[in-house]
């Protein structure tokens, strides 16, 4: 039997569940319009200040591609 390989979903679920266990409010899988398209991040946080959330998995080649979807 093999372990189950993690997926970004699989993080996300984790890291809200954590984040609502410290009082973190979070608004998963919401969409803005702006003036160059519709943005999807994978989460808002609410904590004092909003911070938008995008997870990645893998190379941290990813990264730059996941910032450039948050910030057109």
């Amino acid at each position: 039997m093999s372990v189950p390989k993690p997926t970004e979903m699989t993080i996300q679920d984790l890291l809200q569940g954590e984040l609502r266990k410290r009082g973190v409010a979070i608004i998963p899988e919401f969409s803005v319009s702006t003036p160059t398209g519709r943005l999807m991040p994978d989460m808002l946080l609410k904590n004092g200040a909003q911070y938008v959330v995008e997870t990645k998995l893998g190379a941290e080649a990813k990264l730059l591609d996941a910032m450039m979807k948050l910030y057109p």
